[in-house]
């Protein structure tokens, strides 16, 4: 994508251009007021947003609005509650998807309303931004794509919702949830870990209640060892170490060896789960049609449970990022 408002060669010819340009490198003196503006907020984004290492797969262009506001602001005169909007900002228009679907209209419409109400000292503008949207792009469609709704009340169909949304931005959130912090250590490389391993997606093939198929295959549920819920953000090296063990014996190991992940974001219940499906999966006297069911229905429970608990951790922390879903009125 090119740059928000493209610069015609032709305008730095001359004298015009020569003020342009010596504008631009007073703008990009290390000691000039913008640039200690942009350090200023970069700084505040790390060590106070909560965003910590998810700041990695956010898209530095989103950054152009809050830079912009908080230049207007002056960045000094700004605490932690004046940025919490600018925060949830940018989780929201990352995580709903804004930049794909609306492109540079969107950064445009964004970068000026947050440069305006800077200037008028008003707050970081994010429904502002999202009314604006929802105006120009009813029920905020653009062509065949849309951003995601978040339905209605509690039914299944908004819990669907819910975790589609989790599922659709794993590594960002769960880097939130897990608390990854924006800096690692030396030579840490930071893994995506399936819980339950890809590998084992063997132990989860049959021939169906009725032994309709004419031979094994995997169970229609086989695919949550892909979703979010099965997923978490790991160190490379213990992530090769315990490889294809059943996750009761992976986070036994775990617990010995984890460093900057203090916390795998996964609950008494969901262990709990996930040792049950380990357990009937690992129960050969049975045969498939009666082991893969028994094994997969905790497995499911595990998946679904640890997606809902993401949502919520993600909704308590930003709860105004939420405003960028699109209306739902669906209940199917």
């Amino acid at each position: 994508m090119g740059d928000l408002f493209p610069l015609d060669v032709e305008r730095l010819r001359e004298e015009p251009g020569k003020k342009l340009t010596d504008r631009m490198e007073k703008r990009s003196n290390s000691d000039s007021r913008f640039l200690q503006c942009v350090q200023s907020i970069s700084r505040k984004a790390i060590e106070q947003s909560g965003l910590g290492h998810a700041l990695h797969v956010i898209p530095k262009r989103l950054l152009d609005p809050v830079f912009a506001w908080a230049w207007a602001r002056s960045p000094d005169s700004l605490g932690k509650d004046d940025l919490k909007p600018a925060w949830a900002f940018l989780l929201g228009a990352q995580a709903f998807r804004y930049i794909s679907i609306f492109g540079a209209t969107f950064e445009r419409l964004a970068f000026e309303m947050a440069a305006e109400a800077g200037a008028r000292g008003e707050a970081f503008p994010l429904e502002d931004i999202v009314a604006e949207c929802r105006e120009r792009w009813p029920g905020l469609r653009q062509g065949r794509r849309r951003v995601a709704s978040l339905g209605n009340g509690r039914d299944a169909y908004a819990k669907a919702c819910m975790r589609s949304l989790v599922h659709d931005n794993g590594e960002l959130f769960l880097r939130i949830v897990q608390d990854v912090p924006f800096e690692l250590p030396e030579n840490f490389e930071l893994h995506i870990e399936h819980l339950y391993p890809q590998d084992r997606v063997k132990d989860l093939k049959w021939k169906g209640q009725h032994d309709e198929f004419p031979r094994r295959r995997r169970h229609d549920e086989a695919y949550g060892i892909w979703r979010t819920g099965n997923l978490c953000m790991l160190k490379g090296s213990l992530n090769q170490a315990a490889g294809k063990d059943w996750p009761d014996e992976k986070l036994e190991f775990y617990e010995q060896h984890l460093e900057v992940e203090k916390d795998l974001f996964l609950s008494a219940r969901e262990q709990a789960l996930l040792a049950d499906a380990c357990r009937k999966l690992r129960q050969t006297e049975f045969e498939d049609a009666v082991r893969v069911p028994n094994g997969i229905a905790p497995f499911k429970k595990y998946v679904q449970a640890r997606e809902l608990r993401i949502f919520r951790k993600i909704k308590s922390r930003f709860a105004r990022a939420l405003t960028f879903a699109a209306p739902g009125n669906e209940t199917e």
